[in-house]
This record gives C-alpha cells, sequence and structure tokens, in this order.
C-alpha cells in the first residue's frame, strides 16, 4: 500500500503513524519511538521527561561579589543563572486492572540549584570542582502497589508544603523564605499512601 510502513510484521500507514503521535504532547520518551509508533518504554508504563529552567536576576545595588542572599536559588545577582536541566526517568504504579505492579523513579538535576538539594552522605561528593553549579539526585526510589496502598522506598520529594525541588512545577522561579529556609527538600526513608474514593492518608 503507498505510504505503508512495515516495522517486524506490522503494517501500518504513514498517516497512522503520525495520528499516533500527536495523541499526547511530546516528551523524552517519545525519542524511542518506531516509525509505526511504538514504543517500548511508553507499553510498559515508563516515561522519560526533562526541562531546563534559566534566571537573570537584576540587583539595582550591585553588590561586588555578586551574591543576592538571603535569597537561594536565584542567588547570583546581575549574572545569568542554568539553574537546572531536570530529567526524570519513571515508571508509575498502576493497580486498576491488577492488585500488584511495581514502578520507581530516578531525577537527575545539574545547575546552580543543585547545591541547595545536595544530600549529605549520598550526592554532596558529585559537586567536586568547588563551583556554582552541580549534579544531584533528588530523588531516587522503589514502589510497590498493592491494591489501594502504594509504599515508596529510597529518596523522595518532600510532600510538605507547596513547593518543591522541580522548579517546572511551581509557580514561580523564585520561592518564598518559608520554603528556603523553613520546609524540607527531600525525605529519605519509607513513604506509604492508602486511597480510598475521597480520602488519602499518607
Amino acid at each position: 500500500e503507498p505510504g505503508s510502513i512495515v516495522e517486524g510484521s506490522t503494517y501500518c500507514t504513514s498517516s497512522q503513524a503520525a495520528a499516533e503521535a500527536e495523541e499526547a504532547p511530546w516528551e523524552l520518551t517519545d525519542l524511542f519511538t518506531k516509525s509505526c509508533g511504538s514504543n517500548w518504554l511508553k507499553d510498559n508504563g515508563f516515561s522519560l521527561r526533562g526541562n531546563i529552567v534559566q534566571s537573570y536576576t537584576w540587583n539595582t545595588a550591585g553588590p561586588t561579589d555578586r551574591f543576592n542572599g538571603p535569597v537561594t536559588w536565584t542567588d547570583r545577582s546581575n549574572e545569568y543563572q542554568l539553574n537546572q536541566i531536570y530529567t526524570t526517568f519513571e515508571r508509575t504504579t498502576d493497580t486498576e486492572d491488577k492488585f500488584f505492579d511495581i514502578g520507581g523513579r530516578v531525577d537527575l538535576m545539574y545547575g546552580t540549584n543543585a547545591r541547595f538539594v545536595q544530600a549529605f552522605g549520598l550526592d554532596e561528593e558529585w559537586i567536586t570542582d568547588r563551583s556554582f553549579y552541580g549534579l544531584v539526585m533528588p530523588q531516587m526510589y522503589g514502589e510497590i502497589a498493592t491494591g489501594s496502598i502504594k509504599t515508596k522506598v529510597g529518596r523522595m520529594a518532600s510532600p510538605v508544603g507547596y513547593f518543591g525541588v522541580n522548579t517546572a512545577d511551581n509557580f514561580f522561579s523564585s520561592l518564598p523564605y518559608t520554603y528556603q529556609y523553613g520546609e524540607p527538600f527531600t525525605h529519605t526513608g519509607i513513604h506509604s499512601t492508602w486511597s480510598g474514593d475521597n480520602v488519602t492518608l499518607s
């Protein structure tokens, strides 16, 4: 058939492949999509995505050391900052059609924000050049789901407060002092969640 694409023993038209590609917003997982629209990662519940956050903070006082304190995440004044290149590789658990499932998540973040997220004893040694830039792993956990109960084991983003480590999930790139100095960014341990029809216990 004209315009058809052969992939293994599967036949599809180029128009069908294009229609499947337009069903959802593009993400890094789509880099592994084959010509016929099949994607092993997506088909098995995996997702690879990311974002880039940049900033330039203008301080009229013009401090000679370019320190914009007590602000943290945008702490360099009159200077460009690559705040974060954030990537996430995740498999979310789903027990709607089955009772048991296994998943997990790994996040990597590079940029000037890394200095404020590093965990001592885990990834502080990744920042070895003593510059403003570094690499950290804000989340790395495995998840087990049985029915309505999901349990995470590892390092995970804190459920406390409104803001999070990934700036793309926040309303502003700048953060309030309550989050910068008064709330945990991440937790390491075990976190279980039970979800009912109208209530969730964590």
